[in-house]
């Protein structure tokens, strides 16, 4: 899909979503009905369009629609819109660099977030497929080619938050340039520094991200998290 051949920019829709869905044979008009009724419901005020369909299809099921996962939805909408469907993972991203290639409320503008940054191309996951003007500023800025990917909109909007504030927490705790290195152990208990001088001088560092998003820490190891010119990065202190 190219900028001549894209639709009109535009938000995605749950009628637009619900009219592939009836093309495809995946459910009729009547079961289309039904989830445009269900969605005005108080329950469904803040969820994404996907979450809408996948829950009233839980609770009523149909035969030809076998979406076991809400993520199996996700992929194939992503084809819908040819693009491939992204799970974000905060531990596979270079925070330090995705966190340079735009400013975090011109991300929030648009919900899209930097996930990969390679020679000649930058990746970004979007939840709007067809509103790509933020694409257009940032070619004229970067001189790089674009890649999209589809993803959840509450996760982009999770992630912009934390990894642009985790960002942000290592320069005020290192208080010192970015490319200076530095290092701190965690501990799951939060008990244990390695440098307590860097807990005094972080004030706003993302401890949802950190508990949420590190694996490592579910085992009870401590995690290290090393930052220096080639990015932030997390590892097993036992590894």
């Amino acid at each position: 899909m190219n900028f001549e051949t894209s639709p009109p920019e535009h938000k995605l829709t749950l009628t637009e979503i619900l009219d592939w869905m009836v093309n495809d044979k995946l459910i009729s008009h009547r079961h289309a009905d039904k989830v445009q009724q269900y969605s005005i419901s108080w329950e469904n005020r803040e969820k994404e369009l996907l979450e809408i369909i996948y829950d009233y299809f839980s609770a009523h099921p149909v035969k030809s629609l076998q979406t076991n996962s809400l993520e199996s939805l996700y992929e194939w909408a992503a084809a819908k819109v040819n693009l491939p469907f992204y799970y974000i993972d905060p531990l596979k991203i270079n925070v330090s660099e995705v966190t340079t290639i735009c400013a975090q409320p011109y991300a929030e503008r648009y919900n899209i977030l930097p996930v990969k940054i390679e020679k000649d191309c930058i990746t970004i996951a979007v939840s709007e497929p067809f509103i790509r003007e933020w694409e257009k500023d940032l070619k004229h800025i970067h001189k790089k080619e674009f890649k999209r990917v589809f993803a959840s909109s509450r996760d982009i909007k999770r992630y912009i938050g934390e990894l642009f504030d985790f960002s942000n927490s290592v320069k005020i705790a290192s208080n010192k340039p970015i490319d200076q290195i530095g290092q701190l152990t965690i501990w799951n208990n939060w008990s244990n520094w390695e440098n307590p001088v860097i807990w005094k001088s972080i004030t706003s560092i993302s401890l949802t991200w950190l508990t949420g998003s590190c694996n490592m820490l579910l085992t009870k190891e401590p995690v290290i998290f090393t930052w220096n010119r080639a990015g932030i990065k997390a590892k097993s202190a036992f590894a």
